[in-house]
């Protein structure tokens, strides 16, 4: 089968806007000339990372979702959406804690969309009820057109603790990244392994793949080069005159950082009591732990 791509992008503008993208509407992903929009790969999974709460205001989010984002990259997550909760959902959750709604959607939503977008993470700005007919119909345009699609929803340590199992289909979605960056999480040991989870197995090591890495490092780099190029063509072309290597290189520099990253990844299985017995797997990455549902029985094959 031939290897075909497309832009994530214009998939998202299609379900959400119809066929019209106006100025005040704008494109979903920056297209800025150093930043290659999200791309779907018709040979592999295509992850994107769903991020829902209340965000109210978002403050260490961001550094939240860009370290989930970052430390991903073995799974192939291309983008993320933010998913600010409804005003109605914020409100009762402050009136059970005794205090008042700081901000509305609009304005949580602005906060995070800033003045220009984003080159791979997108605000979704309807109610949350219409989320789910949103996805479906991304999903199956995308799937139509020959891509594989997949969401992993990104979570807080206090929605996965070591004494409850882990929360079953979030959101929809068969994979939970839970991350211990904005707070700590309880199943974490600076000095030992993590904590062994409710009614789950040991973490483990994770298969390292070398052909994947290589080809993450040459796709960071030759998107670096051609807006490089494009950019300052002069100065591009003196520097690989002084420096014939110098993207080789960078691309055994990325290819070390990426190896270095999956080497503290760590996988552990759960399985629930349900009709086929799944299976939940549990990935750690620098501080974001990973759950996602495996055949129960191939409980380490992993994407």
């Amino acid at each position: 089968m031939d290897h075909k791509t497309a832009d994530l992008g214009s998939y998202i503008e299609s379900s959400h806007y119809g066929h019209f993208v106006s100025f005040n509407r704008g494109r979903v992903f920056d297209q800025g000339i150093t930043h290659l929009r999200p791309q779907l790969e018709s040979d592999r999974t295509n992850r994107i990372l769903l991020y829902p709460g209340c965000f109210n205001p978002p403050h260490r989010h961001e550094a939240l979702l860009q370290h989930a984002f970052a430390n991903s990259q073995d799974i192939n997550i291309i983008a993320a959406i933010i998913l600010p909760l409804d005003d109605d959902s914020i409100e009762a959750k402050c009136r059970d804690l005794g205090e008042s709604l700081v901000f509305t959607k609009d304005q949580r939503v602005q906060l995070w969309r800033g003045y220009v977008p984003h080159d791979w993470y997108w605000v979704y700005d309807r109610s949350t009820r219409e989320w789910d007919s949103f996805r479906r119909e991304l999903t199956d345009a995308i799937t139509r057109d020959g891509f594989d699609l997949r969401f992993v929803v990104l979570t807080g340590p206090d929605h996965l603790m070591r004494n409850s199992p882990p929360p079953w289909k979030a959101w929809d979605c068969e994979e939970i990244i839970v991350s211990d960056m904005s707070r700590s999480a309880d199943f974490t040991n600076q000095r030992g392994p993590l904590g062994r989870l409710k009614d789950c197995e040991s973490w483990e090591h994770v298969f390292w793949d070398d052909e994947e890495a290589t080809r993450y490092a040459t796709k960071v780099v030759a998107s670096l080069a051609g807006g490089m190029s494009l950019l300052a063509p002069t100065t591009f072309r003196e520097m690989l005159e002084k420096e014939p290597n110098f993207f080789k290189s960078f691309i055994q520099e990325l290819h070390s950082e990426h190896a270095s990253k999956v080497d503290t990844v760590r996988v552990s299985s759960y399985k629930i009591p349900r009709g086929d017995n799944p299976l939940y797997s549990g990935r750690r990455r620098h501080g974001a732990y990973q759950l996602d549902v495996c055949s129960p029985h191939n409980k380490h094959l992993y994407a």
